[in-house]
């Protein structure tokens, strides 16, 4: 019954990896390319933990339990949950990253220089202290540390989420108050199943499930919300618009600008938007206006409705 349960919560792995992944993909459709990209890290990264960390050690159990010992089976499985921490480390930082994103605050190259060394600190003591006492068990350590940065980094992400800049997201159509709190419930969830998965295999199943789902619930919410609202246009409206950047070699990032020059946004507005400075949205409207042959936004704006008719 176990072994039956353990396979069809695999192949659910694999169905929400998968549903995941693409719906951030579509997500490219509405949302900002930098804050799409973030989050497609973040899912990327979460994933290819749980396959490594968690199914890891599980499929070298399943595998192997009757031609290798057990000593032998631990040291691959523990060595496989091991070799997973990077892309959780990773996917912390591409989560927080989003959050800030999400929360119109400006991404801080310092968060690099901070979050990464001191996660990868935990790591390296967590492996000093494992080699100089023998009691301690490499997947006890890990699955402490899973559940105390797990819920710390879910309260972080979820507080910038909930306190935007200007009280409003930068993403069209999402709520703080809906997005904010099922992100650190699912979180916490998590956390919950692992503290109490040593008093059973079925435990640690709803563990995985909950992981799996869980990290779907982003794209989920933000692909809803995208069909609710609506695509940017018409699709022969968004033809227009790329026919009209293909025929004057307007770059992806010129495109953008265009978009939001065309929504009345500012070039601050438009900075804080797209997590560039001012100058750089400076010189990109500058070699649009080259490009299109225009002196002006309001021309731009024309020429645009123009392409659209």
């Amino acid at each position: 019954m176990i072994y039956a349960a353990t396979y069809l919560v695999f192949i659910l792995s694999i169905a929400f990896t998968t549903f995941g992944i693409i719906l951030t993909s579509r997500l490219k459709e509405k949302y900002s390319q930098d804050l799409v990209s973030t989050l497609l890290y973040f899912e990327v990264f979460i994933y290819a933990f749980g396959f490594y960390g968690i199914w890891g050690q599980i499929l070298v159990r399943e595998l192997f339990r009757e031609s290798l010992s057990e000593d032998v089976i631990l040291k691959i499985s523990e060595t496989a949950m091991i070799l997973g921490l990077p892309f959780l480390i990773f996917a912390w930082f591409m989560l927080i990253r989003f959050a800030t994103a999400l929360s119109g605050r400006k991404y801080r190259n310092l968060m690099i220089y901070i979050f990464l060394p001191v996660n990868f600190i935990v790591v390296a003591v967590a492996g000093i202290l494992l080699a100089r006492q023998a009691e301690l068990k490499p997947s006890v350590l890990v699955r402490d540390y899973f559940l105390i940065a797990n819920l710390v980094y879910g309260f972080l992400a979820s507080y910038l989420i909930h306190l935007p800049v200007r009280g409003k997201l930068s993403a069209p159509g999402i709520k703080k108050n809906i997005t904010a709190p099922m992100l650190f419930s699912f979180m916490a969830l998590q956390a919950v199943l692992l503290f109490f998965q040593p008093n059973g295999k079925v435990i640690y199943l709803f563990f995985i499930i909950a992981f799996f789902a869980g990290h779907t619930f982003l794209p989920v919410y933000f692909y809803l919300q995208m069909r609710i609202a609506g695509s940017p246009g018409p699709a022969s409206s968004v033809n227009a618009f790329d026919g009209f950047c293909s025929r004057h070699e307007i770059s992806p990032r010129e495109c953008e600008i265009i978009k939001e020059i065309c929504n009345g946004l500012s070039n601050k507005e438009i900075a804080a938007k797209l997590f560039i400075t001012e100058q750089t949205v400076k010189d990109h409207t500058h070699r649009i206006f080259i490009k299109t042959n225009v002196r002006s936004r309001a021309q731009l704006m024309a020429m645009v409705k123009e392409a659209d008719r």
